[in-house]
């Protein structure tokens, strides 16, 4: 007979087989893959007293068995069921029983997590031994020795973050970060790490092998001594160069043209509405967005206490044609973040806009420079003291949901239904959400399914695992402790592996409390895909494409979008793949409207493509 207890002492049956049928299951090329769920257990003239009582990791294995003769084989396959097991603290096993020639093994899930727990050339006698579990960046490994053998545990995560933030040398600067953006500004294929606030901006080039330099005072990308809140990119002028439109406090707005690496700065391109209302609010922020499709970046720039502005670029890279009032989204309210996506799957860019202490807007792109409020209809206006957004296909159903950020109470995670209606599923998905400043989706074990970080000031940035279909759990064990003064989050692959990275801002200043850069050292086993786009009929730099790719049954969706007001994400757009060697589809829906295909990818690589 063999019992196994889980958490919180509900008990799971081991179906019992036949030694042969165990045998045969333990030499199967196909029991490697079987989905793990206590399936058998098989024994020789023995038998053995498996028990284990663990709510987390640092719980307790204890076992028994006794050394009939001949000596005996046996396989246990389980599933242990876990929840949030904390990654440390004391091990006890005892060992199993047979000859040198054979072995004893225990595989299975915990949480999502996958544990190998090994026992080599065990003793011919019954041996109990403890030993402490220490975490490494990708695996936990436990090991200890029997009278004539030893016997080794590790743990693979998939899901291991390491703080790299002193070696590439980003936390050296004493700032208060109030946004982070990925760019590759020089196109030599590295990411590098724009960081804009209150005491200056940096401009951190990647020079490869985890290393960042400060290129600021060479590329002339500093803000003059301006405050700075938050900032986004965009190729302007469709030359292949990245610019940069940078929202102050003070000093009204800056933008920076890109010529080859080093910038100009072409403010005076701008309607000087934007100092006079920063002069009465607070300009907290703004999007690129081409609201007519006509090839050109236009601007949305949000306020705290004044109206808001759009501006329609009207070509040579003039931005003084403030089109907010006609095309109905001039609030005054307390904006504090946005977004521009298409929502509704119509081809045009919609403007979803957080406000602190009111309700958010959502205003559909009628295609005409118009735009209708449907926040209430569409069910997303949540008043609450929201600070952030951040806007992906967590569900993987082909449209962009939404999760809110809130400062002061719960958040909200609004799923897309379709046709401008969205449901508040954060009772039912998300049951431990908290508070935060700032949040990004990011699929950090390359699964499939995209994962969520929520920044919190004075509290740990919790870290959200989505589990598939829909489903999250709060994930332990993860390194995002730093900064203790988070601002704003943004995801890039700045080592190019295919598995994506995070960089943390820090609201305070300098010190050890610095700006955070964490090295995805997990999910490396699991395929990727990396796909670089490049616009033809729409903008260079694609912002606003849709792609969906599929493998297999399995369907994943992004938009490229050009970053939440504070934040951005890197342009170049991750997948992950599981274990899939191959993506049967990719279909591209360009700004456009141009519908591109390409079939049969294989994985692990990075494409470059141009709209057809």
């Amino acid at each position: 007979m063999c019992k196994m207890t889980g958490p919180g002492g509900r008990n799971s049956k081991i179906r019992n087989l036949t030694a042969r049928r165990c045998l045969e299951l333990l030499h199967s090329s196909n029991f490697m893959k079987m989905k793990l769920k206590l399936l058998c257990t098989a024994f020789l003239l023995f038998a053995i007293h498996l028990s284990a009582d663990i709510s987390n990791l640092a719980g307790t294995w204890s076992g028994t068995a006794r050394r009939p003769s001949p000596p005996a084989i046996f396989c246990i396959t389980a599933d242990l069921q876990v929840n949030d097991p904390q990654f440390g603290g004391t091990f006890d096993a005892t060992n199993c029983v047979g000859t040198n020639e054979n072995h004893c093994e225990l595989q299975g899930q915990l949480s999502g997590d996958q544990i190998n727990l090994m026992f080599l050339n065990c003793s011919l006698s019954a041996c109990r031994t403890t030993g402490t579990v220490n975490s490494s960046f990708n695996q936990m490994s436990f090991s200890t020795s029997c009278s004539d053998g030893s016997f080794t545990m590790s743990l693979n995560k998939n899901i291991a973050m390491q703080d790299v933030s002193t070696f590439s040398g980003i936390s050296n600067r004493s700032v208060q970060t109030s946004g982070v953006q990925w760019i590759d500004y020089n196109n030599d294929g590295r990411q590098d790490l724009y960081l804009v606030g209150h005491n200056g901006n940096v401009l951190f080039k990647n020079v490869g092998m985890g290393k960042f330099v400060d290129v600021t005072a060479e590329t002339h990308s500093g803000n003059n001594g301006k405050d700075a809140t938050g900032a986004s990119w965009a190729d302007i002028d469709n030359d292949g160069d990245l610019d940069v439109f940078i929202a102050n406090k003070t000093g009204g707005p800056t933008l920076l043209l890109n010529n080859k690496g080093v910038f100009q700065d072409i403010t005076k391109n701008m309607n000087p509405s934007m100092a006079q209302s920063a002069a009465v609010g607070v300009m907290r922020g703004g999007v690129w967005v081409d609201i007519n499709n006509d090839k050109k970046s236009d601007l949305f720039v949000i306020f705290d206490g004044a109206k808001n502005q759009l501006f329609l670029q009207t070509g040579n890279l003039d931005f003084h044609t403030n089109i907010a009032a006609s095309a109905g989204v001039d609030y005054n309210g307390h904006a504090r973040s946005a977004v521009a996506a298409d929502f509704n799957g119509d081809g045009f860019q919609d403007l979803y806009i957080v406000n602190y202490g009111q309700p958010n807007r959502l205003y559909k792109n009628n295609g005409n420079q118009t735009f209708t409020d449907v926040t209430q209809s569409a069910g997303v206006g949540f008043s609450g003291k929201s600070v952030g957004v951040a806007a992906a296909d967590y569900d993987n159903d082909q449209d962009l949901d939404l999760y809110v950020v809130n400062s002061d109470g719960p958040p909200a995670l609004f799923r897309n239904l379709g046709h401008f209606k969205f449901i508040n599923s954060t009772p039912q998905v998300l049951k431990t959400a908290s508070k935060g400043t700032a949040a990004a989706f990011v699929d950090l074990d390359n699964d499939g399914d995209q994962d969520l970080i929520v920044t919190q000031v004075g509290a740990q940035n919790l870290l959200y695992e989505n589990l598939g279909k829909g489903r999250f759990r709060l994930a332990t064990g993860v390194d995002l402790t730093r900064p203790v003064s988070p601002s704003g989050v943004a995801i890039g692959d700045f080592n190019n592996d295919g598995i994506p990275d995070v960089v943390i801002g820090n609201a305070d200043t300098g010190g050890e409390n610095g700006d955070s850069l964490y090295k995805n050292v997990g999910g490396g086993q699991n395929s990727h895909l990396i796909l670089k786009l490049k616009g033809t009929k729409s903008r260079r730099d694609a912002i606003g494409a849709q792609i969906v790719i599929q493998t297999g049954l399995k369907f994943q969706s992004r938009t490229i979008l050009s970053g939440d007001g504070q934040s951005q994400q890197s342009l170049p757009q991750e997948f992950g793949l599981g274990r899939y060697p191959k993506v049967d589809r990719i279909q591209i829906k360009w700004p456009s409207g141009t519908l591109q295909e390409i079939f049969d990818v294989d994985a692990n690589k990075t494409l470059n493509i141009i709209e057809p």
